[in-house]
């Protein structure tokens, strides 16, 4: 079961992008808590390497509070595109240290196959409007006229 702290905040979030999100994320065309668990681990390149595979994917990073320090995403053409960016983040030469002893869990949200780079950045934008998270001050601005069920347009 997903920590109480961090349910309601991510169910949220899943449902604001589940126009975008892959369909293995989706049960009857609606988000799926049980595989919001499945793809919601600990924080450590290893272990998500070994448990998740998504090219394009919004990610979400929970601290031992329950609270997200930061959301990011990645657009890549390997499965272990969000391991690998984990490893990046972790690994950083001035926030490597800090990040991993404070960052828990990470949520990945798989997109949909092929979504371009400017609907990934725009779901990780919404992502971050929606959870505010306390680190990172680069995450893309939104349109307002493009919420999530208008970009996934893009993508039919």
């Amino acid at each position: 079961m997903l920590p109480r702290t961090i349910r309601r905040p991510l169910l949220g979030v899943a449902t604001l992008l589940q126009p975008l999100l892959s369909p293995t994320m989706l049960s009857d065309r609606q988000v799926d808590e049980e595989k919001l668990q499945a793809y919601t681990c600990v924080a450590r390149p290893d272990i998500v390497r070994a448990r998740i595979v998504a090219p394009a994917a919004v990610y979400v990073v929970w601290d031992g509070h329950g609270t997200c320090p930061y959301v990011g995403s990645v657009s890549r053409t390997r499965g272990d595109a969000v391991a690998v960016r984990l490893y990046e983040h972790l690994n950083d030469k001035v926030h490597g240290e800090i990040r991993s002893a404070s960052w828990l869990l990470l949520s990945v949200l798989p997109l949909r196959a092929g979504a371009p780079t400017s609907v990934v950045r725009a779901a990780e934008g919404w992502a971050a409007r929606n959870l505010a998270p306390y680190e990172g001050s680069r995450q893309p601005s939104v349109e307002f006229h493009l919420p999530p069920r208008l970009l996934a347009r893009r993508l039919s």
